[in-house]
């Protein structure tokens, strides 16, 4: 009678994993997203860029940056000397 009422129990436990199993399955089914990438030999892209224009576009922003920096400091020194409230005044002497 235990005997048969434990395997009862271990079969209702086999079917619920299997449901679940078979649920999970069907989950996993009904999601399509697929990514779109490309093909494994299409290395068009790469062929269009050479090293030259690699080297001449990164010193082009380079010398951008450089351009850009060397204008925020001079307007970082001019808004610091705008706002100094000490103006000396100099006076020179002449002698006849």
């Amino acid at each position: 009678m235990l005997n048969r009422i434990g395997q009862e129990i271990s079969n209702k436990k086999r079917r619920m994993i299997r449901e679940k199993e078979r649920e999970e399955e069907e989950e996993l089914k009904a999601m399509s997203f697929r990514p779109r990438s490309r093909m494994p030999n299409d290395d068009s892209h790469l062929m269009q860029a050479s090293d030259n224009d690699i080297v001449d576009r990164n010193m082009k922003w380079a010398q951008r940056r450089d351009e850009k920096l060397q204008r925020l400091k001079q307007d970082v020194d001019k808004n610091e000397s705008d706002a100094c409230s000490f103006k000396p005044k100099i006076v020179t002497y002449c002698n006849l």
